[in-house]
């Protein structure tokens, strides 16, 4: 059996964020059975569901979804996610 490809961009320990706002860790690369296809788990890091283990096609996480805010990918890395710029406060003008 060949060893199982994972983008190098999503290894294991990898934090995204989904387009709907969640922040989740990449937490192992699977093989789907029904496809044979290279899956990645991942997590939801925070609220309630922080026990439940999701899967998805590796290639899914890379795919382009359209959003409110326009055509976006499905997953980013955390870290290349900007932070939402506040207004400035009252004292500071």
């Amino acid at each position: 059996m060949h060893p199982l490809q994972c983008p190098s961009h999503l290894q294991p320990g990898t934090l995204v964020r989904h387009y709907k706002g969640g922040l989740y860790r990449i937490e192992g690369v699977c093989l789907i059975e029904a496809t044979l296809e290279v899956g990645l788990l991942y997590r939801l890091q925070q609220g309630d569901a922080m026990d439940v283990l999701w899967m998805r096609p590796a290639h899914a996480f890379d795919e382009w979804v359209d959003a409110p805010q326009g055509r976006v990918r499905r997953f980013e890395s955390f870290t290349s996610v900007r932070a939402p710029v506040s207004p400035p406060r009252p004292a500071d003008l």
